[in-house]
């Protein structure tokens, strides 16, 4: 039997040869030769130990000297079948080396080339997202700076809008005609004059007035503007053009109406006091007119008496809504 197998030694050339890609399938041909080269040892060795039983049998029977003949050719056997399979096991073992050395040659270099597209592509996506940002903070500058353009634009015109309104719209004032007489036989009274100021028609005209005499009289009329509604409660069609030339009192830009202080004269002691000090006697109230936009407005008035019979307007309660 021939323990030099050439599919064992052909593979064992190829794998010499090969590129790394044909190493598995010489692996396996070497392993397929191993294979059939063990099972051929095995069943001469079989063969060796039958033919040395038989012949021993017959070399008893027979002569002695043959069965040392089978012993020596069985021992050069083995002996060839170690060499040869010490031999092999080597070139198997150098091959194995040889090839996981050059696998592992190979995924390192993968690897490199994969760390460094890696390192590239996160370099490259770093300087993409440092752009971006660049150009949001730019975009986003531009937009809040068209923001502030339009919101001031906005708010121009609005105020444009509020101060054309406020230049357009009426102003209705009261003005006293005279001065206030005070005696103990007859309430107090005031004539007073409506006069639109304004640039256009007051509608719907209404007013409230009263006029207070005697001590502490400036905390009544702080409770009396307190409580006044901004919306007057009565209707009224009466309404005031602005003011012409005109000073005829039977003009529509003039209207005119009286205020008292009720039912009741002064007192001879509330006379003393308003003839003895400034601001004993207060007219004060309210007039409620519209636009003719419809747009509610009103206007408040307060004076008060001087012992040098002039009339001084209010510290407060003069205001136009």
């Amino acid at each position: 039997m021939d323990y030099d197998n050439p599919q064992f030694i052909a593979a064992v050339k190829k794998i010499a040869s090969a590129p790394l890609a044909a190493i598995a399938a010489a692996l396996h041909a070497i392993a397929n030769g191993l294979q059939h080269q063990n099972e051929a040892i095995k069943e001469q060795t079989r063969a060796n130990q039958d033919a040395q039983y038989t012949q021993r049998r017959v070399i008893t029977e027979l002569k002695a000297p043959q069965a040392e003949k089978y012993k020596q050719e069985t021992d050069t056997a083995k002996e060839s079948f170690i060499k040869w399979g010490t031999l092999y096991a080597e070139a198997l073992g150098i091959i194995v080396v040889i090839a996981y050395t050059t696998v592992a040659a190979f995924q390192w270099r993968e690897m490199r080339k994969a760390t460094k597209a890696s390192t590239d592509a996160a370099n490259t996506a770093a300087l993409a997202l440092a752009e971006n940002t660049r150009q949001f903070n730019v975009t986003f500058g531009e937009i809040q700076a068209q923001t502030s353009a339009t919101q001031k634009a906005a708010n121009a015109a609005q105020q444009s809008l509020i101060q054309h309104d406020a230049d357009r719209r009426p102003y209705v004032i009261c003005q006293l005609l005279g001065t206030v007489e005070v005696s103990a036989e007859k309430v107090i009274q005031s004539n007073v004059e409506l006069i639109n100021w304004g640039q256009s028609l007051a509608k719907e005209i209404d007013l409230d007035g009263h006029i207070w005499y005697g001590e502490n009289m400036p905390k009544a009329v702080d409770y009396y503007f307190a409580h006044l509604p901004k919306n007057s409660k009565r209707i009224s069609d009466s309404f005031l053009i602005p003011k012409t030339g005109e000073t005829d009192p039977r003009s529509p830009s003039f209207k005119y109406t009286t205020i008292d202080s009720g039912n009741q004269a002064p007192s001879h002691k509330a006379i003393d006091f308003i003839k003895s000090n400034d601001g004993g006697v207060i007219v004060a109230g309210r007039i409620w007119y519209k636009d003719t936009a419809g747009n509610r407005h009103w206007t408040d008035f307060c004076q008060y008496t001087l012992l040098s019979g002039a009339m001084a307007y209010c510290a407060q309660h003069n205001e136009i809504h």
